[in-house]
């Protein structure tokens, strides 16, 4: 999986962003997804936005709040709407 957690609780870590918006298009990475969540949690600003989509991701709130997401959107328009709130 690329970008790998690291890199991603690295860049979260630094404080310098506002949402992470994860793409998911294997069934196979919606495993690890709610541990990734709680890495970046972890490792960012208690202020990060949490996003996720992708072909695979059901836009069901429900399953949202089951991963630690804060939403999720269909397209990157959406998301950054979903963001800006």
């Amino acid at each position: 999986v690329e970008p790998s957690i690291e890199d991603l609780t690295t860049a979260v870590g630094g404080g310098c962003f506002d949402v992470c918006a994860l793409t998911i298009t294997q069934t196979e990475h919606l495993d690890d997804l709610c541990s990734v969540i709680a890495a970046l949690r972890e490792a960012a600003d208690s202020r990060l936005i949490v996003l996720i989509g992708g072909r695979v991701v059901p836009q069901d709130e429900a399953f949202v709040r089951a991963t630690g997401a804060d939403g999720t959107a269909a397209d990157a328009r959406t998301a950054a709407a979903l963001a800006a709130r």
